[in-house]
């Protein structure tokens, strides 16, 4: 829900600058160029798979976690590991915030 937010919060809130290289004369009554759209669709993917990852990582964690916790108390290796999962989906957004104001 985040990531999609963060979509539309980029989508929305855009620089209306003009970029070196691009023809905006023709632009149309959005005034948005092929330049920006491409930066918002990278930040947005970047965002997105990112999270993904982090979904999964921690899905396969906690399931791995919750059978072998069942057998032995591994509760705190299961959290870091945990943790390191969810920083994929942190890092995906960094870069994805970096994406869009390059």
């Amino acid at each position: 829900m985040a990531d999609t937010l963060f979509t539309f919060y980029l989508v929305n809130y855009t620089d209306n600058k003009t970029y070196a290289g691009t023809n905006n004369d023709n632009l149309g009554p959005y005034n948005y160029s092929n330049y920006a759209g491409y930066k918002h669709l990278a930040s947005g993917l970047c965002c997105g798979l990112s999270s993904l990852a982090a979904g999964l990582a921690i899905g396969i964690t906690g399931d791995a976690g919750v059978r072998a916790t069942a057998q032995k108390d591994i509760f705190v290796g299961v959290i870091l590991i945990l943790i390191f999962g969810e920083a994929l989906g942190l890092y995906g957004l960094i870069v994805a915030i970096i994406l869009s104001n390059a």
